[in-house]
Formats: structure tokens, sequence, C-alpha cells
């Protein structure tokens, strides 16, 4: 493909990208994410890439000298070992966190099992090529079967409250009769799993307070308003973010 000039280097992908074998437009969707994002992503020892200047992009300042206190101390098991406690929480993510906290503070005694990185403020390399290899689940190459939608899970301490950007969305009614249905369990459509969610987003902080609607967003606003279509803005789990960043 590198040898082809740029015109049937274009033609190659146009046909890979309409192909009547479903297979082949699932490679085409692969090459196209993995090129887009190693364009402006891949960085040369200056740490920085050609392209950044041009998207107004610029690496953060660099982290003050000397040892930085971590917020969470964190045990990495080698070998084969034995813990005691009174619940085990299987990740760190929004779910586990949220109940591991809230054991805790019923005086339980409480295990977080986490297979990602532990990587935490102080650890983050600032450069989305890193940061994706490290925190992602499978380096951020997961998708759905056809390789149409991009699956973005979290790997790390932290897991998806590490990797997003902050939208929290409550599960649709719709969505939990249809898990309760389905799974036989009505305590999902219940009242109690509303209580749940409010748990949750109580201590998340999430809300709408910092939701900026950015130069993106809010042209989306601007034709949902003039075409009388609803819209909301997304509650986010921010508590005291710097909106210039």
């Amino acid at each position: 493909m590198s040898a082809l000039p740029l015109a049937a280097r274009e033609r190659a992908l146009g046909a890979m990208s309409n192909h009547p074998v479903p297979q082949v437009r699932s490679g085409y969707q692969a090459i196209k994410r993995l090129a887009t994002f190693l364009f402006y992503s891949v960085t040369g020892e200056a740490r920085a890439n050609p392209t950044w200047p041009t998207i107004g992009y610029e690496l953060p300042p660099a982290l003050a000298p000397g040892p930085s206190e971590s917020a969470l101390t964190v045990t990495r098991i080698t070998k084969g070992t034995t813990l005691d406690a009174d619940a085990c929480v299987i990740g760190s993510g929004a779910g586990g966190g949220v109940i591991a906290a809230t054991l805790a503070s019923a005086g339980k005694t409480v295990i977080v099992l986490e297979a990602g990185v532990a990587d935490q403020a102080a650890d983050y390399d600032h450069r989305e090529v890193v940061g994706m290899q490290r925190l992602y689940l499978d380096q951020g190459t997961t998708t759905t079967r056809n390789a149409n939608v991009t699956i973005l899970a979290g790997s790390a301490l932290g897991g998806g409250t590490s990797i997003n950007w902050q939208t929290s969305l409550r599960t649709p009614d719709y969505i939990r009769d249809e898990w309760a249905e389905r799974s036989g369990i009505r305590a999902l459509a219940d009242a109690s799993f509303t209580k749940a969610l409010d748990a949750v987003c109580s201590r998340l902080s999430v809300g709408t307070a910092e939701s900026v609607c950015n130069a993106n967003n809010a042209p989306l606003q601007r034709g949902c308003a003039a075409l009388g279509y609803e819209w909301i803005q997304s509650p986010r789990n921010a508590l005291g973010c710097d909106d210039a960043q």
C-alpha cells in the first residue's frame, strides 16, 4: 500500500470501505482508526507530534519535581496470597469504588481487586498514545465483532472513571425494564435500584454545574433549539475542575 501513488491508495481504501464482503469493510475500519490515531498521537524524542500546532494542542506543563503523594495506597500481589476481609469487590471503577466506600463507611473491612495498572494522577504521562496503551482495555483496540463500534473500556485503577470524559448517564427506565424482564430480577426496575443510582451519583458528584457547552457542541444546541428538539446538558462527575483546560 505504501508503495502506491496517493490516488491509487485512495482508490484502494475507498474500494475496501464499500466492499461487498463484510470482513473487508471491517478491515478498512480497523486501518482507518489505527492510522488516524497514530497520525496525531505518536511522538518522537521531543515528545511532540507535528500535527499538534495545527490543531492547537500542547502538552500540559510538567508536574512539579519531587515525590507526589498518591491518593490511594495500592498493594501489588505477585504470588499466591490469602487475604481476609468482610467483602471483596472486583474492579475499582465507578460501581466498585462506590460499593467499597459504602461498605467501608459501615465499618466493614473491604478488599478491592483491580486487574489493570495502578497509575494515579502523578503517574500519568500526558501523552495520548501512552495513556491508551496503559489505561485502556486491550490498549483501546476492543471493538464490536464487525469493528463498527469501538469499545473504550478502562483497564486501570479507577476503571471507566479514569478514562472517560466524565459523562455520567443514568440507566434509562426502558433499559432497566428490559434487564428485569430478561434476567427475572425485578429489583432492577424497582425503587431500590433508583436509590442505588442516586447513591452513585451523589458519591461521584454527578451534575451539570460544570458541563460547559464548548464550540463543538454549541451548534448542536442551537440547531436543536431552532428545530424544536429537546436537548439537555450532559451530567458529569466533575467537581472543582478548571473549565479552561
